[in-house]
């Protein structure tokens, strides 16, 4: 897999159009833009893009936010491994008490994706952990009912 790490410094311009229609502008002229609606757009810079050019193999170990978050009910949670090794999720509540475990065994190198179904457990604020080799992160999701 080759990856790419492209640093970009242009001015990247967001607007409302008419009908609520988005727009999103990108140039190399530091000038003002003027977007669809007539308006002056604001300014957004991106600072890099990752690209990947090889097989789709995550590079690194990465816990991604839940989504949609705040939830009710369920939620997904993402995560990615970029070798062959044991991965732990599991779920804490804020008192740091163990409430489910989503996944726990071995995972080839991939994107994996969990479901959390909280119908039965209190609204409130939880954590998601991932462990995996000596990669850990962490999570905070909230549940409302």
């Amino acid at each position: 897999m080759k990856r790419l790490l492209l640093l970009l410094s242009i001015p990247v311009y967001f607007a409302s159009a008419q009908h609520g229609a988005n727009l999103l502008i990108a140039t190399l002229d530091p000038a003002p833009v003027i977007a669809a609606s007539e308006a002056i757009a604001t300014p957004w810079f991106v600072e890099a893009a990752d690209v990947d050019f090889g097989d789709g193999t995550p590079a690194e170990f990465k816990l991604k936010q839940n989504y949609p978050n705040p939830f009710n009910a369920t939620t997904v949670i993402v995560y990615e491994v970029p070798e062959e090794t044991e991965v732990t999720l599991e779920v804490y509540n804020a008192l740091g008490s163990k409430v489910r475990t989503l996944y726990e065994g071995t995972r080839k190198a991939g994107v994996y994706k969990e479901t959390f179904d909280a119908t039965d457990v209190a609204a409130g604020v939880y954590f998601c952990e991932m462990r995996a080799g000596a990669f850990s992160a962490a999570k905070k999701m909230i549940l409302l009912k």
